[in-house]
């Protein structure tokens, strides 16, 4: 696993970033790995997010991805990609 998308009840952005990144040859994406917000108390998702009706999406990178200039460049890119086209739709 390369990436995590963690989510709890909405999974509007997780479904639609997910599909994104899983265009990328190689790349593997999770959902709820490697570990749930189902599991977690999640506070803050819970209380400012999911009762407000916002959308939202925590991601977890796997920390030798991004340990250098190179990899953080590349994760920017991917997400930065990711989430203007869902945004922008």
């Amino acid at each position: 696993m390369h990436c995590g998308l963690l989510f709890r009840e909405d999974r509007r952005l997780s479904v639609a970033v997910g599909g994104y990144l899983r265009r990328e040859p190689g790349l593997i994406v999770a959902d709820n790995a490697p570990y749930s917000l189902f599991e977690l108390r999640a506070y803050t998702v819970r209380t400012h997010v999911e009762a407000r009706g916002l959308p939202y999406l925590l991601v977890e990178i796997r920390q030798d991805l991004i340990a250098d200039a190179a990899g953080r460049q590349v994760w920017a890119r991917w997400l930065g990609d990711a989430i203007e086209r869902v945004l922008g739709d």
